[in-house]
């Protein structure tokens, strides 16, 4: 092929724009993307970590799993008491705060907020 006819992909629009635009359109995903100005300024700070080559956001991870813990370890008191309810109503309630309790969980964990595109990466924020 001739050099004048080759087609040169630019990856940040041809690739990593569609594919953050399908992400924020997925419905029941509620993902936010935030784009960063992209340039010799820009720091690793602005996305939670130390350097570019970290992947995971620490502080976003522990904050979330702090969230869950707390949630599991209410499901875990709840199933105790369940085992130990003494009507038919308490039974019903606690099942229900149990279910309650479940789907917070499943929001928490198969729902991340936002994604970051940063110098030709993604970088994946859970809130």
């Amino acid at each position: 092929m001739e050099k004048d006819h080759q087609i040169r992909l630019d990856e940040k629009n041809h690739v990593e724009e569609p594919f953050l635009k399908q992400l924020e359109s997925m419905p029941g995903l509620h993902w936010k993307v935030i784009r960063l100005e992209m340039g010799p300024g820009q720091t690793p700070q602005e996305t939670q970590r130390e350097d570019f080559t970290q992947v995971l956001m620490k502080k976003d991870l522990e904050d979330a799993l702090k969230r869950i813990n707390h949630l599991v370890d209410s499901l875990i008191e709840m199933n105790k008491k369940i085992s130990n309810s003494n009507t038919p109503q308490e039974k019903t309630a606690l099942q229900r705060q149990i279910e309650a309790t479940d789907n917070q969980i499943d929001q928490l964990v198969y729902q991340p907020a936002c994604a970051k595109p940063l110098r030709h990466r993604q970088a994946l924020r859970l809130n």
